[in-house]
């Protein structure tokens, strides 16, 4: 197989975890009792892929309009990292920051 193939069998990977993730995200949102406006939209204001991010249009405390963007980003592990990312390492890290405030 070769390297481009192998990167795009690579890439439907990740779509479906993430898509997975989007669709619990999604269901939360429209279940939470709340009436919030999900709606899908392209990652980046010039992309024309069929990959998206959530946008939930809100207010904030102050009633000002805003949004409030969801995006699932997979890592996966990279040759040009020195160490793999290990999100147990990330959340102890995380809970030792929130120890300092």
């Amino acid at each position: 197989m070769s390297r481009s193939k192998a990167n795009r069998v690579k890439k439907s990977v990740e779509d479906g975890i993430r898509n997975k993730f989007y669709d619990i995200i999604i269901k939360a949102l429209e279940e939470c009792g709340e009436d919030y406006d999900v709606l899908k939209v392209p990652v980046s204001v010039d992309s024309n892929s069929k990959a998206y991010r959530i946008a939930v249009p809100t207010c904030d405390s102050e009633r000002n309009e805003v949004t409030a963007i969801v995006s699932v980003n997979i890592v996966r592990q990279d040759n040009r990292r020195e160490e793999e990312y290990d999100c147990y390492d990330e959340h102890e890290r995380w809970l030792e920051n929130c120890k300092r405030e």
